[in-house]
């Protein structure tokens, strides 16, 4: 005898749009037991429909109980009301086991709602577990989250910048139009016949002379920053003697000091060594960093040494100690910033582009170099150390 089974069209048609849907979705009764299981649930899970099939829940995924994850699935039968688990409450709802699944093992965000189904009276019969691969949506939003917070870090940067460069501009603006105001002045002085003696007159010509010096060191700073921004300076490294440099530089800044009332020492002991760097350009950077320190300290002493670096023989340590009025240590960064001063105060009483110190550190990294700063705060005194390689023989 032959069985003809008559096949519920409605039924085949749910339970195809069911199977192809580009979700995951599991059917369960009060019990757990498994009804239902799309063909994406088995793509993720590496479990065919077939050996999921009045099977529990609990024993597809043995984890799903223990992290109390099977709670809102019978809260759903009690309320009649879904329920959604975010990936923010929830990352892998379902834990896939790696071994029959291992693309997807593990590296889901899932995103789980929890829906009941009514029967014909009306009661909760079923509850369709809808699960979500949101990986790749989650991942663009961190990346849109990760570049926004790149981009407000730039504008923050941009926008500090330009904060900088208004007050470049402003400290330059005062600093180029002071000596331009004094040379202007003592040349009308001068074209006006009001020298009362040649002594008087000699004054005011030494006074235009170090003005317009003064002048032609913020313009070559200027430029030579440029030169060094456009990546454009030239350096002519070779040996030189740094003991015959620190003595010369020593004796040209000596007269400053006296002037303040400062001592200036220069305590190099017997050292005799060669080192590679530019003449000119190494000479500034000492002419920075020693009048700096001459600069900043009223009252005291400035001392220039240079001994071995850690005992060998490839690296050179000059250092200048002052006594001066010291920096906050967490301004020494600020140093090395262009157009900065680590304290704006001390840029009004002392002057200053805020341009020696970067300019400083770039040469001596053209050098091979390096340049760092020390002080114990504020009041305190200032060490800057310069690094500097050894000629071989």
């Amino acid at each position: 005898m032959t069985i003809h089974m008559e096949i519920n069209p409605v039924h085949l048609l749910n339970h195809q749009i069911v199977r192809d849907l580009p979700f995951g979705v599991i059917v369960v009764d009060r019990n757990l037991k498994i009804n239902d299981w799309n063909s994406c649930m088995e793509r993720w899970s590496g479990l065919p429909r077939a050996h999921t099939q009045d099977q529990s829940l609990l024993q597809a995924f043995p984890t799903l109980e223990s992290r109390g994850l099977a709670k809102p699935i019978l809260e759903v039968f009690k309320s009649c009301q879904p329920v959604v688990i975010s990936y923010q409450e929830c990352s892998r709802f379902l834990s896939f086991d790696p071994d029959r699944a291992p693309e997807r093992a593990l590296l889901m965000i899932q995103e789980t709602e929890i829906r009941p189904l009514f029967d014909a009276e009306a009661e909760v019969a079923m509850a369709c577990i809808i699960v979500k691969d949101v990986t790749d949506h989650i991942r663009r939003l961190e990346e849109m989250q990760e570049l926004n917070g790149k981009l407000a870090a730039i504008n923050d940067e941009l926008i500090r910048a330009n904060q900088v460069k208004n007050e470049f501009l402003q400290t330059t603006s005062h600093e180029l139009r002071t000596p331009l105001t004094a040379i202007l002045g003592f040349i009308d002085l001068l074209e006006n016949d009001l020298v009362e003696s040649p002594e008087e007159e000699k004054e005011f010509l030494d006074n235009i002379r170090n003005s317009a010096t003064h002048l032609l060191d913020l313009i070559n700073d200027i430029l030579l920053a440029a030169k060094i921004q456009a990546r454009k300076i030239e350096l002519d490294i070779e040996p030189l003697d740094l003991t015959d440099l620190l003595t010369e530089v020593h004796a040209l800044m000596h007269p400053v000091a006296v002037q303040k009332g400062l001592k200036f020492e220069l305590d190099i002991g017997e050292l005799e060594v060669q080192v590679l760097a530019d003449y000119q350009k190494l000479k500034q950077v000492l002419f920075n960093i020693v009048g700096n320190a001459l600069k900043f300290t009223d009252e005291g002493w400035v001392r220039m040494n240079a001994s071995f670096q850690n005992g060998t023989q490839e690296t050179v340590t000059v250092w200048v100690e002052d006594t001066g009025i010291g920096i906050a240590p967490d301004k020494i960064d600020l140093v090395f910033e262009k157009f900065r001063q680590a304290d704006p105060s001390a840029t009004r009483k002392y002057g200053g582009t805020g341009l020696g110190m970067p300019i400083s550190q770039a040469l001596m990294e053209h050098m091979n170099g390096g340049i760092s700063i020390e002080s114990e705060g504020l009041g305190k005194g200032c060490t800057v150390l310069l690094s500097i390689p050894v000629a071989k023989a």
